[in-house]
């Protein structure tokens, strides 16, 4: 599956819109930043703002095999917030901790709050 949250700016204020998509294929990649490419269909949405005409803040893109229970993703999560001190390089970035990967990004003029941001969007992925 692939869980999207995206902060987007209508009418000088921000909102986040979640989307989550199911792969096609049974089979989950060695390599977790492969389903990215993956084939998917959307299978749920919340959004907060209508999509389209939107500016796109930021983004957050997470990729896990279908069958994974909340709580295993709840943990996931619990694992990139602990070591999002440790990382030194700035958005865009993927980050992998198999079978989960996260990717990342932001506008430029975002890039000083990425931190923030990221977790904001987690969030809301846990609590659409």
């Amino acid at each position: 599956m692939l869980i999207s949250a995206q902060m987007v700016q209508a009418q000088n204020t921000s909102f986040v819109n979640v989307y989550v998509y199911a792969h096609d294929s049974t089979e989950w990649p060695a390599d977790p930043v492969e389903a990215f490419e993956l084939p998917m269909a959307l299978q749920d949405s919340y959004e907060a703002i209508e999509a389209g005409g939107n500016l796109i803040l930021g983004a957050v893109d997470v990729v896990c095999p279908n069958e994974t229970e909340p709580l295993g993703i709840y943990a996931q999560f619990r694992e990139y917030a602990a070591n999002l001190p440790l990382l030194d390089n700035h958005p865009p970035f993927v980050w992998s901790l198999p079978p989960f990967a996260l990717r990342f990004w932001v506008q430029p003029n975002q890039a000083s709050d990425w931190q923030r941001l990221l977790l904001e969007l987690l969030r809301h992925i846990l609590l659409p």
